[in-house]
Order: C-alpha cells, then sequence, then structure tokens
C-alpha cells in the first residue's frame, strides 16, 4: 500500500520526539517540520525529555484521527509508542535516534534525516507487520528465556550508554562462565517439547537461519506470519564461539548446538526447577513461565517500497 496518494488533501500528522536519546539531534523536529510544510500537512510535535507516558500519548495523537504518526527516539521510544499502537489504523514512521535501534536495523530503515524524508516523500510504503504478544505487552523483535536476559540485568545502564552494544557483549561473557543449562518445557502451537538448554529464543522473523553477517535476518520475515523458536545448547564459550563460527559461514542449519522450530499461533515456555530470567526485546521482564501469541499484520509500518513488494 503507497505511503499517501497522491492527492490534495491535507495530513495530520504527529511528531513524538525523544529529545534525550542517544543521537537526538535537535535539528530534527525542524527538518521534519519544514518538510511537512513543503507538503501541506499539519504537524503536531510531542517533544520530551527524560520519563514520559508514551503509550498514551501514541494512543491520543492515533485517536485525533491522524493519518501519521512519527516516533523520533532510540529502541525504548519506540517499544513504549508501539504499545499504544497495535491493532490500530494509524501507520508509523520511525526515524532511529538510539545507539541499538534494533527494529529501525531489521526493517532496513534509512539511518539519515534525508533518507528518512525521502521515505515520507515517496520511496515508503505501508506494510502490516506481525507482532508477538507477550501478557499485557507487546515485542516485534524477540523474547527469551535463559543466558541473554542474565546477561541483560547484569549490564549497568551507565555503560550501556557509554559503550553500546559492547558492554552487553562484555556481560555475555561473564554470564557464560555461570553457564547451566536447564530443562526446559514448551508447548507450540500445542504440542509438548522437553528439551535441556542454556536458551530458548523466540524471534519475530529469521534471524539466526540468516547468520551473523545479517543477524536480524530478512525483514520480510517479520510480516510472514510465524514464530521462529531456537533451542540453544552450547554448554560453555567454547560452545557458543563454535556455534557462532557454524552461524557466520551460514552452516547453521545443521548447527549442532542449535534446534529451529516454527510456530505460527503460540508458545509456552516454562522451566522445570527453578524459573529463569525473561526478557522481551531487550528489557528484562521477568521469569518463566512465558505465554507468547503471535499477532499476525497488526502494526502499520512505513517501510522502504522494496520490503513492501517481498512480503
Amino acid at each position: 500500500m503507497t505511503l499517501f496518494q497522491r492527492d490534495k488533501r491535507s495530513r495530520q500528522v504527529a511528531l513524538i520526539n525523544n529529545l534525550l536519546s542517544g543521537g537526538a539531534d535537535p535539528a530534527s523536529a525542524s527538518a521534519v517540520d519544514a518538510f511537512c510544510v513543503r507538503e501541506g500537512w499539519t504537524l503536531e510535535k510531542i517533544q520530551f525529555k527524560g520519563e514520559a507516558d508514551l503509550e498514551r500519548l501514541a494512543q491520543d495523537a492515533c485517536a485525533g484521527g491522524i493519518d501519521l504518526l512519527i516516533a523520533a527516539g532510540g529502541d525504548g521510544t519506540i517499544s513504549a509508542v508501539v504499545e499504544g499502537m497495535v491493532g490500530g489504523e494509524t501507520p508509523l514512521a520511525i526515524y532511529p535516534m538510539g545507539t541499538g535501534n534494533g527494529l529501525a536495523q531489521a526493517l532496513g530503515l534509512p539511518m539519515d534525516m534525508k533518507g528518512f524524508l525521502e521515505l515520507l516523500s515517496d520511496a515508503g510504503r505501508i506494510q502490516w507487520m506481525d507482532v508477538m504478544r507477550v501478557g499485557r505487552r507487546h515485542a516485534v523483535l524477540n523474547v527469551s528465556a535463559g543466558i541473554s536476559p542474565r546477561a541483560m540485568r547484569m549490564t549497568e545502564e551507565r555503560d550501556k550508554k557509554r559503550s553500546g552494544l559492547l558492554a552487553y557483549a562484555l556481560s555475555f561473557a561473564k554470564a557464560v562462565q555461570e553457564i547451566d543449562a536447564q530443562e526446559f518445557e514448551l508447548r507450540i502451537d500445542g504440542e509438548v517439547l522437553c528439551v535441556e538448554a542454556s536458551e530458548v529464543i523466540v524471534t519475530n522473523g529469521s534471524v539466526f537461519r540468516e547468520g551473523v553477517t545479517d543477524f536480524y535476518g530478512g525483514a520480510e520475515h517479520l510480516f510472514d506470519g510465524q514464530m521462529e523458536i531456537y533451542v540453544m545448547r552450547p554448554d560453555s564459550m567454547d560452545g557458543y564461539v563454535r556455534l557462532a563460527w557454524e552461524m557466520l559461514m551460514r552452516q547453521n542449519t545443521s548447527a549442532k548446538d542449535m534446534d529451529v522450530h516454527i510456530a505460527r499461533k503460540e508458545i509456552q515456555i516454562q522451566t522445570r526447577g527453578a524459573p529463569c530470567l525473561v526478557q522481551m526485546d531487550g528489557d528484562v521482564v521477568g521469569e518463566t513461565p512465558v505465554n507468547i501469541e503471535l499477532l499476525p499484520k497488526k502494526l502499520p509500518l512505513v517501510v522502504p517500497a522494496h520490503l513492501s513488494e517481498k512480503a
């Protein structure tokens, strides 16, 4: 679906802008403002610093009948805005300004203002993305139980701001030294599977089978109506290094220490014995058991035209 038909009707656009994001630039809002003036669109700017109820702000903006919501910020900002938009009709355009920019990276979105404005002008299309529901919250990329959430819990906020993904990598290396395989019971679309693993990762798309060189996988998999479940079995740092090498060489479809399963409706993860931590799109959100439900085509996004053609 094209972003906007080329008619003369004015468009109502809202911009939610986190001025404290890692890559925040005060000129961003001005550039969007100037673009909207040229296009004859009306722009409402919702700017904030620090804490804000972004879910409510997004809901209120969409309820006002806007044609497009632009979210400018990092992963935290985007996740909160998504919570207020899942299941609605208003398309979301993402201008990434954080350190990780996970969803933007996965979608192959422009990282600069020039490319972003081109996306809004004539290079973008609206595509409805799948979403994973976890309790009352929603994930767009992944949910996992095991070693990764432990590493995330170990990573200090000041280290993330200073070193970005490197801080998490160092914490992961420490967590692996204390690795302890657990017994998981997985209920995948009603079928029960018992496994011993160091981690179970559920992704909204094909991540690890695409190889490390394309970590987020093909973006079209975010729209394919299924989740992929990766059962990770390395029991040492050497095991994770070996698995990473297999992924890098794109030999991981038959990796010794990883199994892949598909869910088209839901997956329940529970542990036999002590519960383990659970993360959702980079935030530790609780412990097992956890239920993840796939909601196909629940979030309208502005994406590059070539992605719309593939999905």
